[in-house]
C-alpha cells in the first residue's frame, strides 16, 4: 500500500521499465535504487543476511513474495483469531487498545475481497451494504473487547437503533474513561485524607489514666503514689512552682509536692 500511495508500485510490478533516453534514465535509476534500498531496510537484519544480492526491484520483490508471503486464506484465519483475542488489558488506556485492534482490522480488510454487484446498473448499492456490515462488525469487536468497567456504556451503545458508527462509539467510551479515572482519583484522594486524619488524631491524643483513687503516703496527696511522686523523684522542667533544689525534703512539704 505504501508503494501504491507513492505511485512506485509499477517499478516492482515491472510496468515502469528502464527508459532508453538518457534524460529520463537518471531519474529512473535514482528512484529504482531507492526502492531496492527501502525494500531491504524493511526486512529484519537476521533475515536480510540470508537473502541473495539483488539490484533489481522487480526481481527482489518477486523473491520476497515467493519466500515470505503467507497464503491469503491462512493469513485471514490468523488475523480473525487475533481479532477475537484482542482485549483491553487491565489499566490499559482505551486509545492504546483501540490502536492494537485497528492494526489487525486494517490488515484483515486488505485480504478480504468485496463482493461485486451482479445487477445491471447497480441498483442494490452493494458498496454501502458492505461498508455498513464491516463497520458493524468492527463496532462489535471493539465493544466486546472492552474491560468490564465499561459494561454499562457498552450495553447503552449496543441498544441504540441504528447503531452508532465506530468513531462515535470510540468518542463515547473515551469520555466514559475520563469520568471513571476522575472518580477513581477522587476516591484515592478521599482515602488519603481519611488516613491522614486518623494518623493525626492518633498522634495528637495522649493516653488518659484515671488516678483519682490513688494516694501518696509520702506527701499525703491524692492523684499519684510514691512511684510518681515529684518530691521523691524530682520535679520536671515544666512544673511551674518547683523548689529550687528540685526535690522535696519531707512529707510535710505537701504544698510543694504534686
Amino acid at each position: 500500500t505504501s508503494l501504491q500511495a507513492k505511485r512506485k508500485y509499477g517499478f516492482v510490478e515491472g510496468k515502469i521499465t528502464k527508459p532508453t533516453t538518457l534524460e529520463k534514465l537518471e531519474d529512473w535509476t535514482a528512484v529504482h535504487s531507492m526502492l531496492v534500498a527501502w525494500l531491504l531496510n524493511t526486512i529484519e537484519p537476521s533475515l536480510r543476511s540470508t537473502l541473495s544480492y539483488y539490484d533489481d526491484a522487480q526481481s527482489l520483490w518477486t523473491h520476497l513474495k515467493q519466500r515470505f508471503c503467507v497464503v491469503n486464506g491462512t493469513r485471514i484465519c490468523q488475523l480473525k483469531t487475533s481479532l477475537g483475542e484482542c482485549k483491553q488489558g487491565k489499566n490499559e488506556e482505551v486509545s492504546v487498545y483501540f490502536g492494537r485492534l485497528s492494526r489487525i482490522w486494517d490488515e484483515l480488510v486488505t485480504y478480504v475481497k468485496k463482493p461485486t454487484c451482479k445487477c445491471e446498473g447497480c441498483t442494490c448499492d452493494i458498496n454501502k451494504q458492505v461498508t455498513d456490515l464491516r463497520n458493524e462488525d468492527y463496532l462489535h469487536h471493539f465493544l466486546i473487547g472492552l474491560d468490564g468497567n465499561y459494561a454499562t456504556i457498552r450495553s447503552n451503545l449496543l441498544s441504540q437503533d441504528p447503531l452508532p458508527n465506530i468513531d462515535q462509539a470510540y468518542q463515547r467510551v473515551v469520555h466514559d474513561e475520563r469520568l471513571l479515572r476522575g472518580e477513581s482519583l477522587n476516591a484515592v484522594n478521599r482515602d488519603n485524607v481519611m488516613a491522614f486524619r486518623v494518623t493525626s488524631d492518633a498522634r495528637g491524643k495522649s493516653k488518659f489514666v484515671d488516678n483519682s483513687d490513688t494516694f501518696c503516703d509520702h506527701c499525703n496527696r491524692e492523684g499519684h503514689d510514691k512511684s510518681t511522686c515529684f518530691q521523691i523523684h524530682g520535679f520536671p522542667e515544666w512544673w511551674g512552682d518547683r523548689p529550687r533544689g528540685g526535690r522535696g525534703s519531707g512529707r510535710g512539704r505537701a504544698t510543694q509536692g504534686r
